[in-house]
């Protein structure tokens, strides 16, 4: 009996046992089930033929890939990696499937939150520059020129390109920079997969799917536009991966910096497509809409921060007084009430009946209780 291990995908380390006979796909029936907006219901099938297992193409929408090559069928051998839909699978590995040299479609590093503080980076201090330029866009297409221009001139790459999900639910490009003659976007789907449902920024290397690179080895670099109201997009470099290496040129910073920006650019796409008609025809203050903008640009960092202040401010090119300024302007930051201090006890008290208050003899008065000081504003107190 065979195996199929899960190397990468939404069941990533599931092992399916395979017998002589078996299908692959979305179907109740299958043997091996995968799950997945990019499988059919009967994608694929398997049988053995003598002492050999293959491979063949159901007539599935999106194929079938060995190794990283586009097959209808294929005899299969140990340690073969088949890519059907979002899900990398290996067959009968023989030794940990995680130690495998990749043939394709392979994550060398990827990244969930790019505000962790990280080594220096000079680029960091062109972001809020980016940020701030991404306020006075109007239109979807122009941000993602915007965030390309930034990221190519930031970042080296043979080609760029930005494709945002349209009202269809379909990724459509918004902006592209690419040799002639090789403009056509392709993303595994694993990769996709990855970055799209999981909201992981990538370092990968892939085989090229399509001229003049078909076959090829290609360093990946890819970032998900995304809000937590939901996927906007992604964006998207890559190189060609010189002959005789095996590795992307793209570095963690190059990851950082793309996820930085990708965040900022995601937060201005996601309030455009929420702001009325009547404001983009210009029945809204500016004003306003800037507001809102600097607002949810402060509350997104914040998040990724996990609230910490101090490391919020100079994500945003600000000192602690600028920071401290501009969440009071937003009212981003309350003010704790002062506790009133309590009243100080009478040394002498009259009550009814007894004798009045200046016969009593009493002596010498205590010294006064000094009045705590008010609580101070501090930097924790924020709201969001």
């Amino acid at each position: 009996m065979s195996k199929l291990v899960a190397l990468e995908g939404p069941l990533r380390g599931k092992v399916f046992d395979v017998t002589e006979l078996a299908s692959i796909g979305r179907g109740e029936t299958c043997a091996v089930r995968l799950e997945g907006r990019h499988i059919s219901r009967i994608h694929a099938r398997m049988e053995k033929r003598g002492d050999a297992m293959f491979i063949k193409d159901n007539g599935s929408r999106n194929g079938i890939f060995v190794n990283g090559q586009s097959v209808k069928e294929a005899g299969l051998r140990p340690d073969d990696q088949l890519e059907i839909g979002e899900h990398l699978l290996v067959f009968d590995p023989t030794r940990d499937p995680a130690t495998l040299h990749r043939a394709a479609a392979t994550v060398i590093e990827s990244l969930t939150d790019p505000f962790v503080p990280g080594p220096p980076d000079e680029r960091d201090a062109k972001v809020p520059g980016v940020a701030a330029s991404l306020i006075a866009m109007e239109n979807e297409k122009e941000i993602a020129r915007a965030l390309l221009e930034a990221l190519r001139l930031g970042i080296s790459a043979g080609r760029g390109f930005v494709m945002i999900v349209d009202a269809e639910g379909e990724l459509k490009p918004a902006a592209r920079k690419a040799p002639a003659g090789d403009e056509e976007f392709f993303l595994s789907n694993v990769l996709y997969h990855a970055i799209s449902q999981e909201r992981r920024s990538v370092i990968a290397s892939d085989l090229g799917r399509r001229q003049p690179t078909l076959g090829k080895p290609v360093g990946i670099l890819a970032v998900p536009l995304a809000t937590k109201g939901g996927f906007l997009g992604l964006a998207y470099l890559d190189a060609r991966i010189p002959e005789g290496e095996t590795k992307a040129s793209f570095r963690s910073a190059d990851l950082r910096f793309a996820a930085m920006l990708a965040a900022f650019a995601s937060i201005r796409l996601s309030q455009i497509r929420r702001i009325p008609a009547a404001a983009k025809l210009g029945e809204k203050p500016l004003g306003e809409i800037v507001l809102a903008f600097e607002r949810e640009c402060v509350i997104e960092v914040l998040r990724q921060v996990k609230g910490d202040l101090a490391l919020a401010a100079p994500r945003l090119g600000l000192d602690k007084a600028a920071f401290d300024a501009k969440l009071k302007a937003l009212e981003l930051m309350s003010t704790p009430n002062p506790v009133a201090a309590p009243a100080s006890p009478s040394v002498a008290s009259a009550k009814e009946g007894s004798p009045s208050a200046a016969s009593v003899k009493a002596g010498p008065a205590p010294p006064a209780r000094p009045k705590p000081p008010p609580p101070p504003a501090t930097w924790n107190s924020v709201q969001t």
